[in-house]
């Protein structure tokens, strides 16, 4: 069983996947296939276990990615991949703000809840960071955007699954 749960975590952790691809794997049993020809066998986890295991793990991640950002963000302006980095904060930025423009913290948490290719924990982070956003704010944006992500992706896995 640890070694499930080190085996999601680190799917949990990976960028543009997160929870898409971890809840699935931990819920269901037998071989998944993914794009491009890769597979890997489900876990066949209680979905409850697998559900709290991904907002524990999304929240750490963006704990850790918002408040590691002031460093980097110091360092990457003075390297070599400062044009790189600078039109990543642009496109973060571009992404994000009419969700905080128009909707507050809440916009914030709707894109980090948003089950979907490019957006979730990574990019929910870095666009708190550059628009600016106080701890607490992005905390409970993050913790609502986790848990509603979790909560769409496992009921989908769990109806697949019935259904399937």
């Amino acid at each position: 069983m640890m070694k499930e749960i080190l085996i999601l975590s680190g799917i949990m952790l990976l960028p543009l996947i997160e929870i898409r691809l971890a809840i699935p794997v931990g819920i269901l049993s037998g071989a998944i296939i993914l794009p491009f020809g890769i597979q890997l066998n489900g876990f066949g986890l209680n979905p409850l276990f697998v559900f709290i295991l991904a907002i524990i793990m999304g929240f750490i991640l963006g704990f850790i990615l918002f408040n590691s950002l002031h460093i980097f963000d110091k360092y990457l302006q003075k390297s070599r991949f400062s044009k790189r980095y600078l039109k990543l904060l642009h496109h973060a930025q571009k992404k994000i703000h009419p969700y905080i423009e128009k909707y507050g913290f809440w916009g914030l948490a709707v894109y980090i809840s948003l089950p979907i290719p490019g957006t979730g924990v990574y990019m929910g982070s870095l666009g708190g960071y550059v628009l600016g956003i106080s701890r607490k704010r992005f905390y409970l944006s993050l913790l609502i955007g986790v848990t509603t992500a979790a909560t769409i992706v496992t009921i989908l896995t769990v109806l697949g699954k019935t259904i399937f």
